[in-house]
């Protein structure tokens, strides 16, 4: 899926804190806007929960200024995850990481010591559950209409939907002309040289037909040549426009795929009224 976040810079979020300002600077918050701190969905919490939804404007931009991050700490152990989200119009704007054992607050591959207090203060005010759905989609579009209707749900949040980058992928293989039984360990020896070889074929070829940025070229250590010294596979991701118009003498081209995808779609659960923090 998913570049899936929009993140705030990390020296602005770093001013903000140290200004002792909040995100209503940069960010509009409004009737659409949602604060969210979640464990992830594997996170089964039976006496330690710090789940928490804000959804007033008001009580947003106070546990926001609440919010203040102390000095930098070794501790970077992310292990023990908790997310915080800002959500506006089902869709996650910001995502900050949060280990509630060590009190640590992360930005980038900096560490820094928090409250934790300020977050269980906000589950025991705000309790909140959530389910999450994975769904699968064979077009864009597809998903688009799914997400869409999912709008008209009020228990919707947000979703981590799919890219779609490329309309599907086929399979090139190239004969090695191996005549001597060459094992797949010298193939790999060689594999940067052999790479290059096949990158300079397959571009120009490319190019005839469509821009090669719309095109990705690649190569998976598959079984399939494992035991066949004789081939190389190449996984080429593009368009079917591609796949029916590329032409090669030597190289076979073959096994053209759609592309699916998976989305995940997060809902509030409207029972959650149980506190559990410890």
């Amino acid at each position: 899926m998913r570049s899936i976040f929009l993140l705030l810079n990390l020296i602005s979020i770093i001013n903000l804190f140290a200004q002792e300002k909040y995100m209503v600077d940069t960010l509009s918050i409004n009737e659409n806007t949602k604060l969210i701190g979640r464990h992830p969905p594997y996170y089964k919490p039976k006496s330690y929960n710090l789940n928490f939804i804000i959804e007033n404007p008001k009580e947003i931009k106070e546990a926001i200024k609440a919010f203040k991050i102390k000095e930098k700490t070794a501790n970077n152990d992310r292990s023990n995850v908790f997310w915080i989200s800002i959500i506006q119009d089902n869709h996650e704007l910001i995502l900050w990481q949060v280990n509630p054992e060590a009190k640590s607050f992360y930005l980038g591959d900096l560490s820094y010591s928090i409250d934790i207090d300020i977050i269980k203060a906000l589950h025991e005010k705000f309790p909140f559950e959530y389910r999450d759905e994975e769904k699968v989609f064979k077009t864009k579009e597809e998903f688009t209409a799914y997400f869409e209707e999912q709008k008209k749900n009020k228990n919707f949040l947000f979703n981590y939907g799919p890219e779609f980058l490329y309309e599907g992928s086929f399979e090139v293989v190239f004969p090695t002309n191996d005549k001597s039984g060459e094992n797949f360990e010298k193939k790999v020896e060689n594999f940067e040289k052999t790479m290059g070889k096949i990158s300079n074929y397959l571009k120009p070829r490319i190019e005839k037909i469509d821009s090669i940025s719309k095109n990705r070229i690649s190569y998976n250590f598959d079984t399939k040549d494992w035991n066949d010294p004789t081939k190389i596979t190449i996984s080429v991701e593009g368009s079917r426009k591609l796949f029916d118009n590329l032409i090669l003498k030597n190289p076979i081209k073959q096994n053209w795929k759609y592309t699916i995808e998976s989305g995940s779609f997060y809902y509030k659960v409207t029972n959650a009224n149980k506190s559990y923090t410890q």
